[in-house]
C-alpha cells in the first residue's frame, strides 16, 4: 500500500474511532475512558476472560467496520492467551436492537460458561 493510502487509511480510521467509539456504550460508566484508550484496546484487557460480542448489521450507534476493527485487533491477543475460543462475535441482519435469537444466544453462552468454567 503505498504511503498516501497508508496515511488516508489511519486518518478514515482514527475519525471513525472520535466520532463513533467515542460516543457509544462505556463512556456511560468510565467517564473519559476514550482519552487513554479505544474500545479494541478495552476488549484486549479483558483477554483472556470469555467475551461475545452481540451487534446488528445495521447498527448505526457502531457501524459494522467498528466491530469487526474491534474483534481484528482484540483476536491477537486472545491468540497469544492460546484462547481465541473465548472471543466471540456474532453479527445479525438488524439495526439496534436485541432480538429474541439474540437473548437465546446469549444465555445459550453464559451457561456454558457458567457451567463448565474457564
Amino acid at each position: 500500500m503505498g504511503k498516501r493510502k497508508d496515511q488516508n487509511k489511519r486518518k478514515t480510521i482514527s475519525s471513525f474511532r472520535r466520532r463513533v467509539l467515542s460516543h457509544h456504550g462505556l463512556y456511560y460508566f468510565v467517564p473519559g475512558i476514550y482519552k487513554y484508550m479505544d474500545l479494541p484496546a478495552i476488549v484486549s484487557l479483558m483477554a483472556p476472560r470469555p467475551f461475545l460480542s452481540i451487534n446488528g448489521a445495521k447498527d448505526l450507534g457502531l457501524p459494522i467496520e467498528g466491530v469487526y476493527e474491534v474483534y481484528r485487533v482484540a483476536k491477537r491477543i486472545y491468540l497469544l492467551y492460546g484462547k481465541e475460543d473465548y472471543l466471540k462475535k456474532q453479527i445479525y441482519n438488524c439495526g439496534h436492537k436485541f432480538l429474541p435469537e439474540m437473548w437465546k444466544d446469549t444465555f445459550d453462552w453464559l451457561r456454558s460458561w457458567l457451567k463448565y468454567g474457564y
